[in-house]
Formats: structure tokens, sequence, C-alpha cells
């Protein structure tokens, strides 16, 4: 507010200094007024008119000998004269005629061979450069430098000895050992990282050999860059570090690169336009018409100063209208002072019909002109010093450089990169109770200055940096000294207030300088705690965090601080700092189920200050209660040794992820800001690339789209199969993906896979923006076939004109390979080739390198351009690419399913007895039906192999694997036995497991059901014969089935784990979504919770949840699945009562997984399963298909349904089990749950009084009434059984072993056998039958009032349940499975003659439903000894004795 006032203040003394429109636009990203004053010498100017434009002296002609056009840009013109420089007195002059070096065509100098035709320049003099305008200063803190005086810079250059230091003359020509600070602040102390990091010495880290900063050339290594296109348009900061060869210490520097234009290029109309927009036949619009009308619409901008150039330029992207050759384009550059153009449709002007260029970042045009391809060294001429008073960044030195020219890039391999100083950064937070906000109890900073860039440590040079503050009035323990030297640990800073606390950390941020900060969820909440906590406690020297001396304190989200992730405003504030945020980078290069730090820390086997990490450890880190231990000496030590412990885990995580070399190739590669990649920004990595690629051989880039704000997108998500609109319907074909062969295979096959398919056919086909002549776009979004590109193609128009023209002596100007590119065609897959065959150079030196420290470097190498070659195709598909283009990415999908299919083809007639039972976008896997000789399949692996090669010349396939075993459930889920090394044969160590797509390796599952589906699948591949899998199995999980109902399993197997993908307020559907739930009762908690967190809950049982223990609402539905889940802590807690759903789990998370595992094994099935389990076994169908079936199949197929479907729905495929009355001869269907339900439906709507309700007799004819005996009943039942036994045996010897070969396959079987003996135990099962029924008239009886009329409901609900109870205690009583007599009879309400005919009614169907169950447990297949069979026979044992073979 004081600086508003001031600015009123001095508005009120100069009201003719300021202008009086302010503007939304007039405000910069600090929320402060950008002023606009004019100058006194704007005003003498206006007073005394335009200045006569002073010539300049012309530039000399370039040696052409492709004839200059005047008159026209297409055609239809003369020959020009010599180029004269020319001033249109229409346009506003200049005032400085000496700044024409800004304007040089700097980009026509280099690069690709120039071939511009530089007719005119139509020069507007510029007016004089405004000097470098730094923000006014923070206010000084006791110790920091003094604040400025005015706003400008006044850069000086200072002494040559301080400023730019030469290197010592003992150190020309030789590696220089730099020494690195020794001070430490209290509290610090040195502790090793991890056990298992790459480490090297002092001298081997700190060595430099980088280019010499000497006279008037600055060196610096930079790493970071901003651009403030608001504050200070035109002005580039980069960050880095510098030699002080004086001191020999590396220091931070920034220098500031000012004075960068706007640059876009304009495309003339090949025909000019009338008054009504009509274009005029063969009226060609000259330079100087498109001049003049660029130059009233950029005067009616507020754009006085302009220079416009005639240039030769190429285009090849998906904007209509322009041409695709090379072609005359009109080059305007103006300073980033003036407003941009901001024109999107040029359809209304006469003489120009595009404008590229328009909204590109000034950080871009750097970049580019530059050659900047990452952190690198670089040599700037002519950098000033800024004073002291004058820096507008915290770093150590700071330069200014008048024009971006000065930057010249070095190449990556020429010096050794500078040492990295890395900042592992952890705090502890609690929840301020009264103020609801987070607050910060304690701070960790470990600090390693010795972090080369290629991986290497060195452990010797941490130190570590820990501050504790007190809570309220409390006053340190007196022991707490005591405490941390008996447990040999050094006393961290006592800070009296978190104001303080926080004062301190940024001192140290200050005296660390670090270049690079680390964290866990950095990003998602530290940050944002961070900036809140300083804010709210006025902390001056808050910007430190960063490197940029920031004024204000960017807008802070609402709420407690760290309930969302950090926004674009709260992370430029960490502007000139690297962030490696591990949470964010190990969810982009690891996969596991928990992303939890010392989750992490144990999958990665890295170690803390104390040791490994324990599970004991995982399980107490949510109990900790930061305010609570506060209060004690001991609580205060565990507090520190939390928050070391996760600093060190955080940095050591890191190191192991490689993400330092990896993430700074992987920018090397591409060209973009090394701080993007550390946020997994791929598609702006294949951008930049592109825009190298494309900028370097003078083509026209295209814009990035303006597009309205809308949902953030996951800019990463890039087209793997098809593009999608909306994630809707695919606008066009992704890869082929070929019905699998489903069963288990215990002959060898061949794992066939395309090497980088994509990358691989567009180097095949040279598929380029610049070769592809785009086809015809469809209703439905996709493109019709795109021809492939011939060879007449892969030249431009330009380049075959020279392919005529020959030299002086005689020899062609221009030399083309036949089959082969010109400099402008075939951009893309140059880019490609370029990676393979970089990666293919560093796969050689890796092979033979033995060192392990250059084997990982390396390798770290070749992963890089393996990730990078393999994600440029999806910027073809990504629709937020700069670069997207539809049918480019349509013809790459297409060509790839041909590859496939043509595979598919071509493998039986290399050999009759292969089978292709799958296929998927880049791979096959072929049966061959070999077994044993392992040799053999290597050797069919490598003809198909050469056969296959021999259709294409880049396209390579290669050997993936062979399976020994493999077991193919569904399209890419699949689990076999792979062998590791094929040179060492088929061998029991030379065999590992590999799993794709099944349940098991999702985290939806629960760990009690992934270590259940392992084991199966151990049991599915061992290779033993099916009975005794089938054996196995029916063991393991009738074992398995009563430990958990006997509750031996432990409370953690039972966690689910899902992730949020959006906040838990935004889903429509939270009602019903477990994780959402419990996501948002940890809100209500004060937890965090963010987007992309996985979430771990347990389903628990409906009676153990108590409202009033859990602090919920009193009306909580408790029936609804939702609302019985809860956070795995709760659970663990004895004191809420809370116990899991075991029935549930057994059904949800048990049965589906294991059923699809074992669906190809004969004698299993859903039913069979859920038995083995204890579970209601009439509840689970198996619903099989027709032998038709489109599908194939192995074995045969089946489809799991609900497992509370209706038996109606269940059982519609069974044949109907129905008698003949023995009276009146009418069909007689016996069906217990469809009599019930028509009985009570026919009493509910008569109004029946329950009283007056009668026992049900079921076995009666429905036309005259006449009881059917048991007797007949019993006969006609197993008659049925008997005939459908003879119709699975009558097919046997149809059969065929070979599981891939079956044909035909079995019509009939054992599943629809066991299926339709289910059925029939259904018919008879009286308490399923109970149960129901009453769900059943429950829907249709009272649902249409329920929501209503309530009142209603609950009536009629009263009333069918009397009736419903009435019935079936006058038929079927539940008191009669009570197993205790005495107790029995105690409850049992019939009497005399209605208890006989109830019991015998229950025994009778008990009698039926035995005689069933009896054949359905035969229905499985058994070992026989025959041994024992031979003996029975009288005849010898034809092995030796105990010697068991299978039937």
């Amino acid at each position: 507010m004081a600086d508003l006032d001031a600015l009123a203040q001095l508005q009120a003394a100069n009201p003719d200094m300021f202008a009086a429109d302010y503007t939304q636009e007039d405000f910069d990203d600090e929320s402060r007024p950008v002023k606009r004053l004019k100058t006194l010498r704007e005003k003498e100017r206006v007073q005394r008119g335009p200045r006569e434009a002073k010539p300049r002296k012309p530039k000399e002609p370039k040696t052409q000998e492709i004839p200059k056009m005047v008159a026209g840009f297409y055609g239809g013109a003369t020959e020009s004269q010599p180029a004269t420089e020319l001033v249109l007195p229409e346009l506003e002059a200049s005032e400085d005629e000496d700044d024409g070096d800004q304007f040089d065509d700097d980009d026509d100098e280099d690069g690709a061979p120039n071939m511009d035709l530089d007719d005119i320049n139509f020069v507007e003099e510029p007016l004089p450069a405004a000097p470098c305008v730094a923000p006014i200063s923070v206010k000084s803190e006791p110790g920091s430098p003094p604040a400025r005086a005015q706003a400008s810079v006044t850069a000086s250059v200072a002494p040559s000895v301080n400023i730019k230091p030469e290197l010592p003359s003992s150190l020309h020509g030789r590696t220089a050992h730099i020494k690195p600070e020794t001070t430490f602040s209290p509290g610090a102390y040195r502790m090793p990282l991890a056990s298992g990091l790459a480490t090297t010495s002092h001298h081997a880290v700190a060595s430099f050999s980088g280019p010499n900063t000497c006279g008037d050339a600055l060196s610096m290594f930079w790493t970071d860059a901003r651009e403030d296109s608001f504050g200070s348009p035109g002005t580039v900061y980069l960050f880095g570090k510098t030699l002080d060869a004086t001191q020999r210490q590396w220091k931070s520097c920034c220098v500031r690169v000012n004075n960068i234009n706007r640059c876009v290029y304009v495309l003339p109309r090949r025909e000019k336009l009338d008054a009504q927009g009509m274009a005029i036949s063969g009226a060609e619009p000259t330079l100087v018409e498109v001049v003049q009308e660029l130059g009233d619409v950029m005067a009616k901008k507020n754009i006085p100063t302009r220079r416009m150039k005639a240039v030769d330029r190429w285009y090849a992207f998906e904007e209509e209208g322009v041409p695709k050759q090379k072609t005359k384009w009109v080059k305007v550059r103006y300073p980033a002072s003036s407003p941009a153009l901001n024109i999107s449709d040029c359809s209304k002007f006469k003489t120009f019909s595009h404008i590229f260029g328009d909204n590109r970042s000034f950080l871009e045009l750097l970049l580019l002109k530059r050659k900047m391809k990452g952190p690198s060294w670089l040599t700037i001429k002519g950098a000033t010093r800024v004073s002291e008073g004058n820096q507008i960044t915290w770093a150590s030195e700071e330069y200014s450089v008048d024009t971006y020219k000065s930057v010249t890039a070095l190449p990556d391999t020429d010096h050794r990169p500078p040492p990295l100083t890395v900042m592992s950064l952890n705090m502890l937070t609690f929840l301020n109770e009264s103020k609801k906000v987070n607050e910060i109890a304690a701070v960790t900073c470990v600090v390693n200055r010795e972090v080369s860039m290629d991986g290497q440590v060195n452990n010797n040079a941490v130190t570590k940096w820990t501050a504790v503050r007190r809570l309220g009035d409390n006053v340190f323990p007196f022991d707490l000294e005591k405490v941390f030297r008996s447990k040999n640990c050094e006393v961290p800073r006592k800070e009296q207030t978190e104001k303080a606390l926080l004062t301190g950390l940024m001192n140290e941020i200050e005296r660390t300088d670090p270049d690079m900060l680390v964290g866990h969820n950095f990003m998602g909440f530290d940050l944002d705690v961070l900036l809140h906590r300083m804010a709210a406690n006025g902390v001056g020297n808050w910007s430190r965090i960063g490197k940029m001396r920031l004024r204000q304190m960017p807008r802070l989200q609402s709420g407690a601080g760290g309930t969302g992730e950090s926004t674009w405003e709260e992370r430029a504030v960490l502007n000139g700092r690297l962030v490696a945020d591990t949470y964010l980078l190990a969810r982009e290069y690891l996969k596991e189920s928990s992303y939890k730090l010392l989750r992490l820390a144990i999958t990665q086997g890295l170690e803390g200050p104390s040791g490994p990490v324990t599970e004991t450890m995982v399980e107490e880190e949510p109990f900790l209660d930061v305010a609570k231990e506060l209060g004690s000496s001991e609580g205060i030590y565990k507090l520190v040794h939390w928050c070391d412990t996760k600093a060190v885990l955080a940095l050591g995580l890191m190191y192991k992820m490689q993400i330092i070399p990896l993430t700074k190739r992987l920018t090397t590669l591409a060209g973009n800001l090394w701080s993007r990649t550390l946020t997994g920004s791929r598609a702006e990595r294949i951008e930049y690339l592109l825009l190298h690629k494309f900028h370097l051989q003078k083509f026209i880039c295209p814009d990035k789209a303006r597009r309205k704000w809308a949902p953030k997108q996951n800019e990463d998500d890039e087209a793997e199969v098809g593009a999608t609109a909306a994630r809707g319907k695919p606008k066009y074909l992704g890869g082929k993906v070929l019905e699998p062969k489903r069963g288990l295979y215990t002959d060898y096959v061949l794992l066939l896979d395309f090497n980088s398919l994509y990358p691989s056919l567009i180097q095949e086909y040279n598929l380029c923006f610049t070769t592809v002549e785009r086809s015809e776009q469809l209703a439905d979004g996709s493109y019709a076939d795109c021809p492939v590109p011939t060879e007449d193609q892969l030249v431009c128009d330009s380049c075959k004109h020279l392919l005529k023209q020959q030299t002086e002596d005689g020899k062609p100007r221009l030399k083309i390979e036949k089959g082969g590119s010109c400099l402008h065609r075939c951009l893309l897959p140059k880019a490609i080739k370029e990676l393979v065959d970089s990666r293919g150079q560093v796969k050689k030196l890796l092979k033979a390198e033995t060192d392990p420290q250059k084997k990982a470097v390396l390798d770290i190498r070749q992963k890089a351009l393996k990730l990078t070659a393999n994600s440029i195709y999806g910027c073809l598909g990504f629709q937020s690419s700069r670069f997207y283009a539809q049918a480019i990415a349509q013809l790459v999908t297409s060509k790839g399913r041909e590859a496939l299919t043509n595979t598919v083809e071509m493998v039986p007639k290399i050999d009759q007895s292969l089978d292709v039972i799958y296929g998927d976008t880049d791979s096959v896997m072929i049966s061959t039906g070999m077994s044993g000789d392992v040799n053999a399949a290597i050797k069919m692996a490598n003809l198909i192999k050469k056969d296959v090669n021999k259709m294409y010349r880049c396209l390579e396939i290669d050997i993936d694997g062979i399976f020994k075993s493999i077991l193919l459930v569904r399209k890419k889920k699949y689990a076999a036995l792979t062998l590791k090394d094929l040179a060492k044969g088929d061998n029991p160590d030379n065999v590992k497991q590999e799993i794709k797509g099944l349940d098991l390796v999702r985290r939806d599952w629960c760990p009690l059901s992934q270590k259940m589906s392992v084991q199966v699948l151990n049991f599915i591949l061992s290779g033993r014969p099916g009975d005794e899998i089938l054996d196995t199995i029916n063991t393991y999980l009738a074992e398995m089935g009563d430990s958990i109902r006997n509750g031996k399993e432990d409370l953690k197997d039972f966690i689910i784990t899902k992730s949020l993908t959006k906040a838990p307020e935004q889903y429509a559907d939270r009602a019903v979504q477990p994780h959402v739930q419990v996501a948002l009762r940890m809100k209500e908690q004060n937890l965090t919770v963010q987007t992309n967190d996985l979430i771990p809950y347990i389903v628990c049982e409906a009676t153990s949840v108590n409202p009033d223990v859990l602090g919920l609402k009193a009306d909580w539905d408790k029936s609804k699945l939702a609302m019985r889940a809860f956070h795995h802590d709760e659970v663990k807690n004895p004191a809420t009562g809370l116990k899991p759903d075991l029935d549930w789990y057994l059904a949800t998370q048990i049965h589906p997984p294991i059923t699809r595992l074992c669906e190809h094994i004969q004698g299993m099935d859903s039913h069979y399963i859920a038995e083995t389990l204890g579970l209601q076994a009439s509840k689970y169908l198996v619903h099989t298909s027709s032998s038709t079936s489109s599908e194939p199949m192995a074995v045969y197929r089946y489809t799991t349904h609900s497992y509370d479907m209706d038996d109606e729905q269940r059982y519609e495929d069974c044949e109907q089990l129905q008698f003949d009355c023995g009276r009146c001869k009418a069909p007689v269907v016996i069906s217990i749950k469809q009599r019930l339900y028509e009985a009570v439906e026919k009493l509910f709507q008569e109004n029946m009084d329950p009283s007056s309700v009668g026992p049900m007799n079921f076995f009666t004819c429905e036309q005259c009434s006449t009881v059917v005996p048991l007797p007949k009943i019993y006969n006609t039942v197993l008659l049925k059984i008997r005939q459908h036994q003879q119709k699975y045996y009558s097919q046997c010897p149809q059969i065929s072993t070979h599981p891939s070969k079956d044909a035909p396959h079995s019509t009939y079987t054992d599943q629809m056998f066991r299926h339709q003996l289910t059925y029939y135990i259904s018919m008879f099962d009286f308490p399923n039958a109970r149960d129901q029924v009453y769900n059943r008239l429950e829907r249709k009886l009272l649902a249409p009032v329920r929501k209503s009329q309530p009142a209603l409901f609950t009536q009629k609900q009263r009333s069918l349940n009397d009736l419903f109870q009435a019935t079936i205690n006058k038929t079927l009583p539940s008191e009669l499975w009570i197993e205790d007599p005495l107790e029995r009879k105690r409850k049992l309400v019939l009497r005399g003659e209605q208890l006989q005919k109830a019991e015998q009614l229950k025994e009778d169907l008990s009698v039926l439903t035995k005689m069933i169950r009896i054949r359905l447990q035969s229905c499985r297949r058994h070992y026989v000894n025959l041994g024992d069979l031979f003996a029975n026979m009288g005849q010898r044992r034809p092995e030796e004795d105990g010697m068991k073979a299978k039937a």
C-alpha cells in the first residue's frame, strides 16, 4: 500500500508524465502498475515534428546467380537492380541512426545455405534504445545489499581483474581444482548419504576445464532462463555459474540479455483484394504495397519503429493457403517495447494473407537464434557488470548485455560443466486448529556442493542445517542439548518464532546459493506452505527462495496452505533455481503402487541417517503429532530425526533415479529449458527439438494455438494408439491388435517385436511435414488415405532448379544421390535417424566400456536418445502440440497396421506348423509347437526375422523373447515364463516370470488379491499336468478361504489403493466412489489431499460402522459400499471397532481375478471357484458362447456375470426341468422361487390379512392341484443328469489335445455341464429363493412410491413384510435350520400337523439337493494309480514300483 500511495503522490505532482488510461494490460505478473512514462525526448519530437531520415550506408549486394525479382512475389516480375535502401516517407522516422546492428538478419547468416533475395530493405529508423530499467528493489534486510535509489540501471564496466578475471597463467592448459566453501552455519554437520550411490573424490568433481573468462568476454555455464514479457519485454535473464579465478570458487551468475526485438513473418497474397474482398485476377502485390499496408496497420497498433525486409522462407505445416515451397515473405522486426500485433485474421487485408511469429516468446527467439540447446557453456562479449545496488537478482554476479548477438553457445562436449550445489529441503508442518492454517515446526536442509552433472556425487561435501521453533509461549526444554548430545546428534538451531525460523531458512539459502532444490512433493505442498507462512509472518527476504529480487508476493491459493498443487505464479518465484520434485519425477520414471517417500525408500533400497527404512517407520509416520512432540526434548529429537531422514531420502532418491544426468541429457537433445524437463514436459521437449531443426533450415514454424482458458490437460498424454477428440471417439485408427487365441501354451512361443515401429516407419517411407501431401478431411474428423511420398517429392522446387545449374568450372551446383533428399525435405526422418545413429554409437561404446562410472554416463546418454526418438511420433497426434498433424499421424499408424498384417500373413508361409496366437501394434506371438529343444525355436525365430526384414529398408523386426509357457488371457493381458538369456538355453536358472496387464499388477486390487493371484499363476505355469494343477489350486483356495474368514491375514493385505484424477469435490459421482469418500473425510480432518494422490482404503462390515464413534452423521447410509470405505489408519485404530468385510473381499477382490486366471483349466469355472472359497455358489454363472463365435479361442471362453444376478438371468441358457401331470397330463414346472413370488404378490394385491395366510405346497400341478410324488421328481432329475453326462462324454474323442488347434472345439464343455447341475440345485434351494423373492417383490411393488410418497412406502413395506414372513413361517420357517434340537423346538411356532409337513418338505428338498451336489462334486478329474490298476488286472506294472501316471 505504501508503494501505491507513493505512486499516487508522484502522479499528482507530475500529471503529464503518466497516461490516464490504465487497463488490465498495464499490470505485470507481480500485480504492480507499469508506468507509461512520456520522456522529454518524445515530447520534443512531437513538438518539432518528424525528423528527416538520415541515409544509411547500403549493403553490398550478395553474389547471386538466381535472378532477383522486384515487382511481385510469386512470378511475372522482372530482374531487379542492385539492392538499395529506401525510407518510405509515409512511415514515421526514427531518431537513432546507429541501431542497425540490432536489426541485422542474423538468422540469414548461419544455418542452411542462404538463398535469400535481399531486394530492397525498407528501413524505418528506430527510436533510441531505451535504457535497461530494473524493478524497484526490495527493502534491505540487515546484512543485505542497500536498496537502490533509482529504478534505472547504471551499468558500469568493472575492472577486468575483478569482473572478468583471467585464469592464472599456471592454470592455462591444465585442470584447475576449485576449493568449495568451508564455512558452515550453526547446527551444521557433515552427514553421509545413503549407501550405494555413485561417489567420487573431491578433486574429481570440483575440477574445472571450461572456457576461460578473459578480456571482454564472460564465460558462463547457463542452467535456467526467465523472461518477463509484461514487466520488461525484450529482456531474458540467463542464470548459471561462472568461475571466480581469483578466489578459485564457483559463483552464481545472471546475465540480462536486452533488446531482443519482436520478429514476425508476413506472407503476401498471390492476388490483391479489391474493396469488396474479392481477388483481382493477375494483380500480384508488390513489395512496396505490402509494406505500405503493413505500415498503416502497425501505425494503428502504436508501433512507430519497425523494419521490413523481403526474405525467402519455407513452410510445410497445417495452415491452409500457405505455399509448401520456398516463398518470398516479408520479415518485420520492431522493438519489444511496442505492443504485439495480435492479428489472428488476415482475411480483411488486401496485400497479405498470413502472419506468423506474432505470439513467440523472447526466450524462444533467443534459444533458436543463438542455438542454445540446453545447459551449456556460453561466451558473452561486451557484458557489463551491474553494480550491487542495481541488481535485480540474488546472483553473486550480475551482468547486462545490449544485444543477444553477444551470446555464443559452445558445443556441449568441448568443456566439462561445473559442479552443482544441491539442497534437499524438508519441512514438518502441523495444523493450527484455532487459525485453521498449516504452520511450520521444523526445517532441514541437506546440501551437497559437489554434484557432478554426469551423476557423480562427493558425499564428503555434504552438510546439514536444521532449525526448530517453539510452540506458542512454551519454552524449549532445559535438557534439549543433553538429549541431542547423548544421541550423537548436533543440536538444531532454536528459533523463538515461526518468522525467525523462516528468516533463518532464507538466510541459509542465501548463504548456500543452491543451483537445485530437491524435495518430495515440493511443488504440491511445501512451496505453497512456505509462501503462505512467509506472507503471513511478513518475512522480508522471502524471494531468496528463487533468484529474482521480487517485491510483490504472488497471488496465493486460498486455504490453509498446501491444500493444492502450486500455481504457475507460485512456481515463478523459483526462477533461476532448478527444482527436482522427487514425487513428480518418481511418477514419471518409476512404476510403483505407492509414491510416498518412505515406501519408495524401501522399494529403491535407500537408507536414512539411522539406516534402512522399515515398515514400522511407514506405519508410524501418519501418527506423528508434531505439535505434541514439540513439548519435550525426546519429542523434538524425534521431529528432527524425521526431518533429517526425509531430507536425506529425497536426495538419495533423486540420485538413485539419476535425475540430474538424465534430464540434462534430455534437455540438451531437445533444446528446451532444464527446469521444464524436470517437470516432465515431454511434449514441450519434442516441440523444441523440431523448432531447432526447422529454424536451422529457414522454415516458418507454426505458432502456438491461441486457446481459451479450459480445464488443464496433461500435455504428456501424447497419442499412442490414436488421437482422440476430448477423450472421446478416436479421430483415426491406431495400432492393430489381433484377437488372441486364448489359453495355456506349454510349447515355445516366439515374441517378435519391431524396433521403434513408428520412428522406423517415418524413416522407411520418408514421412514428414515437407513430403506428405495432405488429403481431404472427412466428416468423422479423419483424413482420407494420404499417399506415400514419391522420390520426386524428396527434393524441393528450389533445389531442383539448382540441380540443373553448373558452377564456372562445369560442376553441378547441387548434387543429390538417387533416392536422397535435399536440405529442405525429410527433416523429421533425418532428426530421428540422427538420434538412432547416435544411440547405436553410444551402445557400441557402452558395450566396450569397463569403467562403471563411464558406463553409467553412457547408459544415461543412450536412454535419453531412446526416449527422445520414441516420443517424436507423439507430437504428430497430440492435439495441443504446435506440430500436430493428424493426416501424417494417421498415415504412420496405417503403415504400422500394414506391417503387422504382412508379418502375420508371412509366418505360415515360412512353416505350416507355426501359429500366430496374438499380435499387438508392433509385436507378434508365434506358437512353434516345439518343446525341449530351444535351439530349434531360436533357429526358427531367426528364419522369420530374416524373411520379414527383407521387405523393408529401415524397419526391422527382432527377437524380443521366447516364452517357455504362456497363459494368454485377454488382449494385452498375459503371463509367461520367459528365457532370460537365449544363449544359456532352457534351464530353471534362466527363467523369469513376465506379467502384462493382469489384475495382480494393478493398484486397485488389494495385496491379498495380488498375493493369491501370483500363487495361482505359479501353479498354472509350473508345467505340471492339468489334473495336478486343478487339485493344487483347489486345495490352496480352500485353505486361503478358511484363513481369511478366521482372521489370520494381515490387515494391510486388505488395503485398496486408487488415484484421485481430480479434486474430490469435482467428482459428480462422489457418493458412490469409495476412494473419493475417504479423501473427503481426510480433508475434513485437515489432512493434505491433492490431485494424483493415491488414496488407501479398506471396505468394512456394515455392522462394524458406528457413526457416533467415527464422528459421522447419524443418518450415515451404511448400505452403500462407498460409505463403508475407511482409511486404513482408521481401521487400525481399535477404538473405531471397524472390521474388514470378508465376504465382500472374497466375492469382489479374490473371486474375479482368480476366475480369470483359471478359465483355461478344464474343470475350473466361476461356480466351482466360488464354492471352493466358501461363497454361495449359486450366485455365480458361467455364460458360455456358441462354437460359431467369431473370436478365436484355445479351449473355451466365458463371461463372469455379477454375483448378485437373479436366477432368471443366470440360468436362461439352461434346459428347463418339467414333469407331466399324472392326472391331467399338463406340463408341471417346479420352481420354488417363482411360485413363492406369485403367491406373495397375489396376497399383497388382494390386501390379505397375514393371519389368514396358509402353507404352500410346491410339488403340485397348477392346473388340477394334483401332488407330484417325490420319487417321480427324484428319478426325473436323475435321468436328466445322466442325459447331460452322455452328451458331454459323447464328444470327447473329437477334442484335440493342442489348445491352439482345437478343431472342432468342445461344443458342450464341462463348464456347461456344471452350470446345468447348478441350475437344478437352484430349483430346490429354498433359503436362496427366499432372499431373492423378497428383493424382487420390493423392487416391483415398492420402488414406484419410495421417493414420491414416503408415508405410503412405509405402510406398504410393513404390509409386504408381514405377508411374506407369514407365508415363510407357515411353509418353511427359518427356525427349522437351527442345528440344536432343543433350541429349534423352543423357537418354532408351528405345532402338530403343520410342523410335520414343514419338516417333511425340508427333508424332501434336502434329498434332492444332496443327490445333485454329489453328481456335481464328481464332475472333476482324479488321479489314478496305474500300478494298482494293473495289479487288480493281474498284470505286471510297466514301470518301476511307486511310479504314478495320469489317466
